[in-house]
């Protein structure tokens, strides 16, 4: 069956469409990586040179850690594949720069955009209705602020301050499955669902490729630990093939170990496992068209 995308809404930051002909397993994985690995840029570094401010240092840094940060035409590293060994230079790093004093007699707020950043391709984002952007903190007279503050490349798997979206969904309609795509303003939610399908590929054609190093004994296999994509391979493994048994026990990704994926049949499994990922790559595909033609 061929997938379809029919648009019920679009616009920059939200994005509402219906599928038919796509399993709840392959918009579950689409969901998945949406949430927690498109790249994403975000403070994780907060130095404090002089706080004379009422409000607690870790709160204001954790308030300045969930700022949105708009980028682009940057070509950052992130910091564990950078040559630095995570310590910080200016291939993985962008420093902003914040330095406010109160001078007057009253209360002065200290906003997002106050900050200033050492590259032209990054800014803090700034909403529409209030020019200067999320506010921090406030400062009494003579109470002064003045910090530098390291954004680096993460994914939201890792915090949920890099993390584009804020609302991802899909329910089931009588004719497909609504699928619901809301991201903060600095991305558009059109290039996070590109993003996505660009992962999901990624994983897949990483799986083909290494497919025979993956044999452990007999139909049993031995995955990097993902249920993002081991889901959709045991769907299809089960609709499409003559099998007697599948199931895959996942394996814990905090001791790192590996997903066991097993299949009882009188066939091949390695050709079998092989063409329900080009299945699967094909529906890719078409929704990607499906999604440049709307």
């Amino acid at each position: 069956m061929i997938p379809e995308i029919k648009f019920i809404q679009k616009k920059k930051d939200y994005i509402e469409f219906e599928t038919k002909n796509v399993h709840v397993s392959f918009l579950n994985a689409i969901r998945r990586i949406a949430l927690t690995e498109i790249p994403s840029l975000a403070f994780d570094k907060i130095l404090f040179e002089k706080y004379s401010c009422g409000m607690n240092e870790d709160m204001l840094a954790h308030r300045i850690a969930m700022i949105p940060i708009c980028f682009s035409n940057i070509n950052l590293k992130h910091p564990r594949e950078c040559s630095c060994v995570n310590i910080g230079c200016d291939k993985c790093e962008i420093e902003f720069d914040l330095e406010v004093k109160n001078q007057e007699n009253c209360i002065q707020n200290v906003h997002c955009s106050d900050f200033v950043s050492s590259s032209d391709s990054v800014q803090i984002l700034s909403y529409p209705d209030n020019n200067n952007g999320i506010l921090l903190c406030q400062l009494h007279p003579k109470e002064e602020i003045k910090l530098k503050a390291k954004a680096i490349l993460g994914y939201g798997k890792d915090h949920e301050k890099w993390s584009h979206v804020t609302v991802c969904y899909f329910k089931k309609t009588t004719k497909g499955f609504l699928f619901h795509l809301e991201c903060n303003e600095n991305i558009s939610a059109i290039h996070v669902l590109k993003e996505a399908f660009k992962v999901f590929a990624e994983k897949l054609n990483s799986l083909k490729k290494n497919i025979q190093f993956y044999r452990k004994s007999g139909n049993k296999y031995s995955f990097p630990y993902c249920d993002t994509i081991m889901n959709p391979i045991l769907q299809d493994v089960l609709s499409n093939y003559d099998v007697d048994l599948c199931y895959y026990k996942r394996g814990h990704f905090l001791e790192k170990k590996q997903s066991e994926f097993f299949i009882q049949t009188h066939h091949e499994v390695e050709p079998i496992l092989k063409e329900t990922i080009n299945i699967l790559l094909s529906q890719l595909h078409l929704l990607e068209n499906h999604l440049i033609d709307s």
